[in-house]
């Protein structure tokens, strides 16, 4: 009997030794688990910061570029706002002056109504066609009778030089 005891004590002994070798084994392997999904989830987390810092950089060049397009845009504006109001000013400035030219073409043109009335009565004419078509004959005429006159003085200047020629020919012999 003490020798079943033994052996039953040894056996049992054997089998919290197994027991014990099973539990550490398991809680090895848990343990392995354990650090393999902690990497797997560190991996994940890594993964999902990079896909979201990657989402961040893509946001803010979304928003970097829409705000040079604004910023272009507000430039392009600007830009137009200037031109027009350049152009608003030398419009009111060509206004000013048209208005001023008018001015003066309406003071001209009382001038020149007198100035065609004189032109009228001073070459007889009925209107203003008549008028011009009579003083461009006359400007004609006269150009005209210059012409012939000049070509008289010719004429009679190079009399003088023959004379003279003639008297200096005598006087030497």
């Amino acid at each position: 009997q003490e020798k079943q005891r033994a052996e039953y004590e040894r056996e049992r002994q054997q089998q919290r030794a197994e027991q014990e070798k099973q539990r550490a084994e398991q809680e090895r392997e848990r343990q392995q688990q354990r650090a393999e999904q902690e990497a797997e989830r560190a991996k994940l987390e890594r993964e999902r910061e990079k896909r979201q810092a990657e989402k961040e950089r893509e946001w803010r060049e979304r928003e970097d570029e829409k705000k040079r397009e604004k910023a272009k845009l507000d430039e392009e504006r600007e830009e137009e706002r200037a031109a027009d109001a350049d152009r608003k000013h030398h419009e009111s400035k060509d206004a000013d002056a048209d208005r001023e030219h008018d001015d003066d073409d309406v003071a001209e043109k009382g001038d020149s109504d007198d100035d065609s009335k004189h032109h009228h009565d001073h070459h007889g004419a009925d209107d203003a066609d008549d008028a011009d078509a009579k003083h461009d004959d006359a400007t004609d005429s006269d150009k005209d009778d210059k012409k012939d006159d000049d070509d008289a003085k010719h004429d009679d200047a190079s009399k003088d030089d023959e004379r003279a020629k003639d008297s200096d020919e005598s006087d030497k012999a």
